[in-house]
């Protein structure tokens, strides 16, 4: 989906934020948001089939109402004001938990490198930004951010750090996982989100449970994976009761794809995944930022 907010406007709310702090900033962001609520149809109906699917697997039954929609909506924005209050340096003490028992710890201990599977829940992109230089010098991050460059563009502005160590690619060709397999072999880490299907509308999919029915994820981390022959963990950043909680779990040792059942172990890493997925977002189901039909036969991240 194309960015729908103006750079200048975006500009106004880091301005915002420098003047009024991150409870003005929301405050006046409030009636933009409201705005994009009200002229979004495809996001609003999006959200409101995505709610309706995590109340139900909650065990509630209401239905989400305009007023979910709407805070599904602000949740977001609240969302990419603390990425950027994370990366200029705005974050108190302790905004940040770790409870992940140790999981990270012993990935930075140990010298080999490491896939990190992300997704487009919570904030995880706020914790790369509180690393330390030393831990964050060892990511590469895969991103598509062709569709939020003037996002990216103010973020820049304030920290040109918040651009380093990321790899721009819209699929993962040789020369890419070469690079990358260099680069693991180093001892980094390198980042990619689970939950995105190939942008340009490939096949390499497996349609898995996800929220009571069947889902597009796709089949890129674990190929990736298996080409780089390191451990693989999954990374979830929420927030909950006013700090962010950081979840990391240790997915696989290495990931094995066997000639003969390739397909069949591809669903299966798919479908392991799309459960961590699940458990997390069904704790906090207004995280979850995929303003699409994620459902849709053939869906990719717009």
């Amino acid at each position: 989906m194309s960015e729908r907010g103006l750079y200048w406007g975006l500009r106004f709310c880091a301005e915002a934020y420098r003047l009024l702090g991150r409870r003005g900033c929301l405050a006046i962001m409030a009636p933009i948001v409201l705005y994009f609520f009200a002229t979004g149809g495809d996001q609003r109906r999006a959200s409101a089939a995505f709610l309706a699917r995590a109340f139900a697997a909650r065990g509630e039954t209401r239905r989400p109402g305009l007023l979910d929609g709407f805070r599904h909506f602000f949740s977001f924005s609240a969302r990419a004001l603390d990425t950027f209050i994370a990366w200029v340096g705005g974050r108190p003490p302790g905004g940040m938990i770790r409870a992940d028992g140790g999981i990270l710890d012993g990935a930075t201990a140990d010298p080999r490198g490491a896939l990190f599977i992300v997704s487009h829940l919570g904030n995880v992109e706020l914790s790369r930004a509180l690393l330390d230089p030393e831990t964050r010098g060892r990511l590469t991050v895969l991103v598509h951010t062709r569709h939020a460059q003037h996002y990216n563009r103010v973020l820049r502005e304030f920290r040109p750090e918040a651009a380093v160590n990321t790899l721009q690619v819209t699929e993962i060709g040789p020369e890419t996982a070469i690079a990358l397999k260099e680069r693991v072999d180093r001892g980094e880490w390198v980042v990619i989100a689970g939950d995105r299907t190939p942008v340009g509308g490939g096949q390499r999919v497996s349609r898995v449970p996800f929220l009571g029915a069947e889902a597009a994820f796709s089949q890129g981390p674990y190929i990736l994976a298996a080409l780089l022959d390191c451990p693989v963990y999954l990374l979830f950043c929420l927030r909950e009761n006013g700090v962010h909680r950081l979840y990391a779990e240790r997915f696989a040792d290495l990931i094995d794809l066997p000639r003969r059942d390739r397909q069949a172990a591809l669903d299966g890493w798919a479908a392991r995944f799309a459960s961590r997925l699940e458990h997390h977002c069904l704790k906090a189901p207004l995280q979850w930022f995929n303003f699409f039909d994620f459902w849709a036969d053939g869906h990719a991240d717009r």
